[in-house]
């Protein structure tokens, strides 16, 4: 399991050219925090980077010569929105768990004072999800 040192430094190794090992496990403190900052994938955004890219190859993206509109952008537009649609709608998530990888902890009490109870899950799972 890697601790969150293990993480960071894993980062700092990465930009600083060094010899880069991924982390084996993520905490999952640190996935939260990622999955919050992303907004999902979005058909404009990509297509925007794609012109970008095609601007940097010295392709044309503005209106053609003769004032026409430029349709190898609307293309990639049209094309890039039906896969992410796919994408989205297609797409399914599925993480396993194995047994005692849940945990819990419940408290109270009775009239004999106060309980603690302990438990785990004792039989594997899948959670399904989709993809935004």
């Amino acid at each position: 399991m890697s601790t969150l040192s293990s993480v960071i430094n894993s980062v700092r190794e990465a930009v600083s050219g060094g010899k880069f090992k991924p982390a084996k496990l993520l905490p999952a403190a640190l996935l939260i925090c990622v999955s919050l900052r992303r907004t999902g994938m979005s058909a404009m955004d990509i297509t925007s980077e794609w012109i970008t890219e095609l601007d940097k190859l010295h392709i044309p993206i503005g209106k053609n010569t003769d004032g026409t509109p430029n349709l190898i952008t609307a293309a990639g537009y049209s094309l890039v929105k039906c896969i992410t649609k796919s994408i989205k709608m297609s797409s399914l998530v599925s993480v396993a768990g194995t047994p005692g990888s849940i945990t819990f902890t419940g408290v109270g009490e009775n009239a004999g004072g106060p309980v603690v109870i302990k438990g785990a899950n004792d039989s594997t799972f899948i959670i399904r999800g989709t993809v935004q």
